[in-house]
């Protein structure tokens, strides 16, 4: 049994880690999931929300917002569509995004559920700003 696995963290924007981990939380789409070596191989779909990797020097927290998260022979590639540290989060321009949000009136099943996905992920990402480093 490993100690650790290989883990990848890449956006369009940017390559945030790549090395050895112990072990992984982060948000999938239907919750938050814990990642230890030697995990089965699966394929999932990223939700919002922090995601938090040990690694031999500490832990290291980020706020990721959706994309794809692969496991296999002990290699762990996290495809995210965005990912932040916290202190890189302006506290005033979420919430100020997420009050035009609030303020918008939308109908329709599918506007609905988009609209409300987007409240979720700016509610996400201001907890994840406002936690104490």
């Amino acid at each position: 049994m490993s100690s650790d696995f290989q883990l990848s963290i890449v956006s369009p924007a940017r390559e945030v880690y790549q090395g050895p981990a112990k072990s992984a939380i982060l948000p999938a789409q239907d919750g938050m999931m814990g990642i230890q070596p030697d995990h089965a191989p699966m394929i999932a779909i990223l939700g919002s929300g922090p995601i938090r990797f040990q690694t031999e020097t500490g832990t290291e927290t980020y706020f990721l917002s959706g994309g794809f998260l692969e496991i296999k022979s002990n290699r762990v590639t996290v495809l995210a569509d965005e990912i932040s540290k916290p202190e890189e989060i302006s506290l005033e321009k979420a919430r100020s995004e997420l009050e035009a949000l609030l303020a918008l009136q939308v109908s329709g099943e599918e506007e609905i559920e988009k609209h409300l996905e987007k409240v979720q992920t700016l509610r996400n990402k201001i907890a994840a700003a406002s936690e104490p480093g």
